[in-house]
C-alpha cells in the first residue's frame, strides 16, 4: 500500500511540476535595437578596411635664403622626388704640378620613394634612371654650399641635357639636390703616393626633386 500510495505521490508531484513548468510566462522574443548611428558607424568601419587616404601633394623643397639661388625657374613644375642613398666616389689625382687632390668621379645611389620602395638609380654622367628604364643625363646649372658645408656635400641645380626611353624621366628638365647629408671629399692625405690607387666611396643622402616643362 505504501508503495502504491508512493507511486501516485511520485506521479501527482510530476503532473505538477510539468503544470507548473507549461504555464510559465513565456518571454516575448527582444527585436534588436540598433543605435541611430548604426548605418553610420558601418560606413566608417568599412572606410577603414577600404578607402585609400589622400595623398599629400608634391610641393617643392623650401630653400633658405642662402642657397635661394638654385630654385628652379618659371615654366617648370615639380613632376616627382626621390631620396638618394649612396656614395660619392672619389679618387687622388694629381691636379697641377706637384699638386695632389681628391677628385669626384661619379656618385652611386639608389633613388627611394617617401615609402622606401627603390624607384630608380643614379650613377656616373650624373645620369637617373627610372625602374621603367627612362634616363636623363644632367649637367651642373648652379651650385650652392649646404646650411652645414663642413658635413654635407652641395646643394645643386642640375639642368638635363639628354634623355633615353619614354618613362618617368624621358622629359625632365631640371633637378634639384638639396638636404644633403656626408659625401665630402676624404680627409685622409691625397699625394703622390696616394695618386692612381684605389678610389675611396663616402656615404651620403640627398633628396632629388625632379622638374618637367610646365604645360
Amino acid at each position: 500500500m505504501e508503495s502504491g500510495k508512493a507511486r501516485k505521490f511520485g506521479l501527482a508531484a510530476t503532473g505538477i511540476a510539468v503544470a507548473q513548468v507549461e504555464s510559465w510566462p513565456k518571454e516575448a522574443p527582444q527585436k534588436m535595437k540598433h543605435p541611430a548611428l548604426h548605418c553610420g558607424t558601418l560606413a566608417t568601419l568599412l572606410c577603414v578596411a577600404g578607402c585609400t587616404p589622400a595623398l599629400a601633394p608634391l610641393a617643392s623643397p623650401d630653400l633658405p635664403v642662402a642657397q635661394n639661388s638654385i630654385a628652379v625657374p618659371a615654366g617648370h613644375r615639380l613632376d616627382s622626388k626621390a631620396l638618394g642613398e649612396g656614395v660619392q666616389i672619389y679618387s687622388c689625382a694629381q691636379t697641377a704640378p706637384g699638386q695632389f687632390g681628391w677628385k669626384l668621379d661619379m656618385p652611386e645611389a639608389v633613388l627611394l620613394s617617401d615609402k622606401g620602395q627603390k624607384v630608380g638609380t643614379h650613377y656616373r654622367g650624373p645620369t637617373w634612371e627610372a625602374n621603367d628604364g627612362s634616363k636623363v643625363v644632367g649637367q651642373l646649372d648652379v651650385g650652392v654650399d649646404a646650411p652645414n658645408p663642413a658635413e654635407a656635400i652641395r646643394w645643386l641645380r642640375v639642368k638635363a641635357v639628354s634623355h633615353a626611353g619614354s618613362g618617368s624621366y624621358s622629359k625632365v628638365s631640371f633637378i634639384l639636390r638639396v638636404k644633403t647629408e656626408g659625401g665630402l671629399s676624404p680627409k685622409d692625405a691625397c699625394d703622390s703616393g696616394r695618386s692612381g690607387g684605389p678610389p675611396v666611396k663616402v656615404a651620403y643622402k640627398s633628396d632629388y626633386y625632379f622638374y618637367v616643362p610646365a604645360e
